[in-house]
């Protein structure tokens, strides 16, 4: 984590860049410190037709972006990211491209469960390229019968 920066502290950074950079946007966004090492903020865009974020920042690694029905996109505080930018800017451009976009995902269902997902965060906004993630979870549930699905997202 940055510096000596306190969940909550950077929890407030990000989401004041994020209502900096979605102004003028039908949506909500709420907050909850679970504890010192997490924090989840969640946005819930206005037009039902757009994927909701769950953003869950964890002090040890960084941020996990959960969007749409299952897709992740993980950001750690560290290592390569999607975009040359820090840390708060990586979320709030990804973010911004999924608000101003859209966003497409293929999820694949086990028993009624994600099982896995493959998304795409598309160019718009402050997100000058697309983005895509990839993740299966594996285990016996890959043995039942999978069940596809593509959700296309709009713009907020």
């Amino acid at each position: 984590m940055p510096s000596s920066e306190s969940i909550s502290s950077l929890s407030d950074r990000l989401k004041d860049s994020l209502e900096e950079t979605l102004v003028g946007q039908a949506v909500q966004i709420s907050t909850d410190i679970a504890s010192t090492t997490e924090a989840v903020l969640k946005i819930t865009p206005g037009n039902s037709s757009a994927a909701p974020i769950e953003i869950v920042l964890d002090k040890e690694f960084g941020a996990y972006l959960t969007v749409g029905r299952g897709s992740v996109f993980e950001i750690p505080f560290v290592r390569k990211r999607s975009t040359a930018e820090d840390f708060v800017s990586e979320i709030t451009n990804l973010t911004s491209g999924i608000a101003n976009g859209g966003f497409q995902e293929d999820v694949v269902l086990s028993k009624g469960k994600v099982v896995g997902a493959s998304g795409t965060i598309n160019a718009g906004g402050r997100l000058n390229k697309p983005v895509s993630d990839t993740w299966m979870k594996l285990g016996w549930e890959l043995l039942s019968k999978r069940e596809p699905e593509r959700h296309i997202y709009q713009p907020y």
